[in-house]
């Protein structure tokens, strides 16, 4: 478990999906305008609380999130620690999001994230 000082294990663990009982969201889900950042979201919280199950915070999928969005996975990660919303997060991935930026004038947000379903790739093989 994160043992850092700003870890809220009780709001974390609030929000967080038990992944030993349920899957997390679909990797077409899109959160701050990106596919695949809800999943990672969900299985950031589930590590954070112990309860992955099968899933891997930090596999393929989840790092090609962070490629594509240039965001840091570690700062990523201190900031669920947090307990914050999925809006907070959201909100979070739009201001941070290095590939989304524009310049101005630019209405249309690129798409980005996987187009495959390759969910298999963020659980662990036993």
């Amino acid at each position: 478990m994160k043992e850092a000082k700003d870890f809220n294990v009780e709001g974390v663990r609030k929000l967080a999906r038990n992944l030993e009982r349920e899957e997390p969201r679909s990797s077409e889900e899109k959160l701050g305008g990106f596919r695949i950042a809800a999943r990672t979201l969900d299985k950031c919280r589930a590590t954070l609380v112990q309860q992955q199950g099968d899933y891997m915070f930090g596999c393929p999928m989840d790092r090609q999130f962070f490629r594509e969005s240039g965001i840091n996975q570690q700062e990523f990660e201190n900031l669920v620690a947090t307990g914050a919303s999925d809006e907070e997060v959201s909100k979070w991935i739009e201001e941070h999001a290095a590939s989304r930026r524009q310049p101005r004038g630019s209405e249309k947000q690129p798409e980005v994230g996987l187009k495959e379903d390759y969910s298999i790739l963020d659980r662990q093989r036993n």
